[in-house]
Formats: C-alpha cells, sequence, structure tokens
C-alpha cells in the first residue's frame, strides 16, 4: 500500500510517496518515464521494487503529476505524466511547471528502460542490463550490466565495472 505525506508553504506544495512491487518470476523489465524530474537508481537484494518520490507543484501553475505504477506479465512501470492541455500553455518553460523526482531500489534480476527529458538519471553499482535516454538531462552510471545510453544534448558520466560489452551495447550523446 503506497503511503503519502504533503506539505505546503507559500511557494509550492511537497508531497511525498513511497510504494513497494512485489517482483514476481515473469517480470523482466522494470520501465521508467520521467520527463520533468530526476530518476536515482539503486540495488537491493529485497524481491520488490521500492519507489520513493517527491513531487514539487507550483501552485500558481498547479500542474499536477499522474504518477501511475502499474505491472502486467512482463514489465513493471512506473510513468510521470502531466495533463496535455498545461504542459502545451507552458511550452518551452517546462522547468517551471513542478518536477516529480524519484529514487527506485530495484534487484538485479530485471533489465532497465529509463527515460526523462530535463532530469538527471543516477545509478550506482547496478548488475542491471539498462536502457538509458535524456534529452538535455545528465546521465550518470556505474554499472557492470550491458548498456545503451542515447542523449540528445545532456552530458553522460559513465564507469563500467567488469562490464558484459556485447555488440548491442553503447554510449550515443548527439551533442553533449
Amino acid at each position: 500500500t503506497p503511503s503519502t505525506q504533503k506539505t505546503n508553504t507559500n511557494q509550492i506544495v511537497v508531497e511525498r510517496l513511497q510504494q513497494d512491487i512485489v517482483v514476481k518470476p515473469y517480470h523482466k523489465n522494470l520501465i521508467i518515464s520521467n520527463l520533468y524530474g530526476d530518476i536515482f537508481v539503486r540495488k537491493t537484494t529485497e524481491p520488490f521494487v521500492g519507489v520513493l518520490s517527491t513531487t514539487q507543484v507550483f501552485p500558481m501553475i498547479n500542474a499536477k503529476a499522474l504518477i501511475d505504477i502499474s505491472s502486467n506479465e512482463k514489465d513493471i512501470k512506473v510513468d510521470i505524466s502531466y495533463d496535455p492541455q498545461k504542459i502545451e500553455k507552458f511550452s518551452g518553460k517546462e522547468k517551471k511547471i513542478g518536477r516529480v523526482d524519484l529514487v527506485i531500489f530495484v534487484p538485479s534480476t530485471l533489465k532497465l528502460n529509463l527515460i526523462t527529458d530535463y532530469g538527471v538519471i543516477n545509478l550506482k553499482e547496478l548488475k542491471n542490463d539498462v536502457l538509458l535516454k535524456s534529452n538535455t538531462g545528465t546521465i550518470k552510471t556505474s554499472s557492470s550490466g550491458e548498456v545503451k545510453i542515447i542523449t540528445n544534448s545532456g552530458n553522460i558520466y559513465t564507469n563500467l565495472i567488469n562490464p558484459k560489452l556485447k555488440d548491442s551495447s553503447y554510449i550515443r550523446s548527439e551533442f553533449g
């Protein structure tokens, strides 16, 4: 069961969410889409994915994030989205709508697929195979799994520990 905590200030509303998802033997992938916030991933030896989130909402804009955590026969998904009409209204100023920052605890049995536009993706000492995508955010990883890293104009910092460098591993930055 998720637990939440809410704090109000004059400037922003901060909400915290904590939820654990049990990893079943048939789960293969953890897919996270968080376009306007950071994603921090740490390893766990427990058989669950732990999701901690901190949401900031600016009252004058009031673009509340929708946090959807779900699973099916193959994937566990964490999707952070906003009302498209509010995003369109603030096009080009998305950083001012608020943000959701995630801390994810993950067992080594899942492949990771993480996506952000502006946020930081930070992975520490993972054995998981990873696909990391960012538009302009920074990607930092320390991994011994297969890596696929793509950014349009963000920075990439990587430490590959005894990497499984297969023909399918790559690190690519268009302009960063």
